[in-house]
């Protein structure tokens, strides 16, 4: 039986060489002829020639156009296809590091049946786990998005209550150190789209663009608001403001109350691990002292 785990670490280490060499052979050809290419910094783009190989875009249908689109929230649109491709190469990476690791270790303890179990278990796993980091980091920008568009939404509300119009009042709310900050996911999109005002970017189609690339169903009601009422202005865009800020604080509130409620859940299991040295430390001189 360890000799099919040696054959089996073998051949992945063989097809891992040839993969890796056909990839360094299609990167030359990328850069020579201008196209853009992945960073060299990861070693995950290296199993790129296996997802074409294996027509993984094909065959999985429906799951590469969720995760493409998922891709394309959290990266840009033009760069999901990419980011999709990266995303399997690298579950492809990781699933060939531990098959040759845990061949590795079969071989090493005569042959062990019980590790290829292991083997199906983290095939399915990896994919299942890499999927699931990637709707956290959508949950996560959700609620940093929700955290912050209340404030935004204040600030024009001020602005324009104190005489600036719509456009000036949206330019003026991406000043300021906070929404500087291009690592945030609604300043960036809000100064991308503030970018386009100043390069006289049509307002409904920059305002429309903004709620694409954010995807919360919060920026769209934000969005409606504003381009429903822009054109008539006067008190009635002022109270729809107000109306809507009201709305957007109650879902601040709610994502904030849900946000320690996780945080005190992630808690739970550092203060048992902390009960039970603490329990350790204590009772080991009573156990000791009965033993002897």
């Amino acid at each position: 039986m360890k000799w099919i785990f040696a054959a089996w670490a073998i051949i992945l280490i063989v097809l891992g060489l040839i993969c890796w060499m056909q990839y360094k052979i299609l990167h030359q050809q990328e850069r020579h002829e201008g196209k853009k290419t992945e960073k060299k910094d990861e070693i995950w783009p290296y199993f790129m020639p296996w997802v074409k190989q294996l027509k993984l875009e094909q065959r999985l249908g429906k799951y590469i156009q969720v995760l493409q689109r998922d891709h394309g929230i959290l990266f840009g649109f033009q760069e999901a296809v990419l980011q999709t491709r990266l995303f399997l190469a690298k579950m492809l990476g990781i699933v060939w590091f531990v098959h040759v690791l845990l061949a590795l270790m079969a071989f090493s303890a005569g042959g062990d049946a019980s590790i290829f179990l292991l083997l199906l278990m983290f095939t399915v796993l990896i994919p299942v786990v890499g999927v699931r980091q990637i709707q956290q980091q959508l949950k996560v920008r959700k609620q940093k998005i929700l955290m912050e568009l209340p404030k935004l939404l204040n600030k024009i509300a001020l602005l324009i209550g104190a005489g600036e119009t719509l456009h000036r009042s949206m330019i003026k709310a991406a000043e300021g150190e906070a929404a500087q900050d291009m690592s945030h996911p609604l300043y960036k999109e809000w100064n991308r789209m503030v970018q386009q005002l100043r390069n006289h970017y049509p307002f409904q189609q920059a305002m429309e663009e903004f709620n694409r690339r954010c995807a919360v169903q919060e920026v769209s009601l934000f969005t409606n608001t504003i381009l429903l009422h822009f054109k008539r202005g006067g008190e009635e865009f002022a109270t729809a403001l107000r109306g809507l800020s009201q709305q957007l604080w109650e879902s601040r509130k709610a994502v904030a109350k849900t946000m320690g409620e996780e945080a005190s859940s992630m808690l739970v299991f550092p203060m048992v691990i902390i009960f039970l040295v603490v329990l350790i430390i204590t009772a080991a001189p009573a156990v000791m002292s009965v033993q002897f």
